[in-house]
């Protein structure tokens, strides 16, 4: 009853955020859409919404400069994994267009953060 109660809340403050697909977000909203997407209390068609926003950021508006906001320790780990999966979207699409020094300074940051990332556990 209390679970209900809880989630209707949640709903009914998400009311106001309308997602729009087709233009540049500001970054609270992509947060929002984000969010949720693993959020239980949202209904199916809220949900296919913030889907079409992840979506659309991650393979239209998505820039290099997005990740230390995206993956800051700050953010929700939900936020932190989106940022790294536009990350190796960007990637997997875009290598062949980067520049030589660019691929050696990211390969190098790659090694630096799965190094943090063994010291952390």
């Amino acid at each position: 009853m209390e679970f209900r109660r809880i989630c209707g809340n949640i709903q009914a403050l998400h009311q106001s955020f309308q997602p729009s697909v087709y233009c540049k977000m500001d970054r609270s909203s992509l947060l929002m859409a984000v969010s949720n997407l693993l959020d239980p209390c949202i209904n199916n068609n809220r949900r296919n919404e913030c889907f079409m926003v992840a979506e659309n950021y991650k393979t239209e508006q998505f820039q290099f400069a997005d990740v230390d906001f995206l993956c800051d320790p700050s953010q929700p780990s939900v936020v932190v994994l989106f940022g790294l999966q536009c990350l190796d979207h960007y990637l997997k699409h875009q290598w062949g267009h980067i520049d030589l020094h660019t691929k050696s300074s990211l390969k190098q940051n790659i090694f630096k953060l799965s190094k943090e990332i063994n010291n952390y556990r």
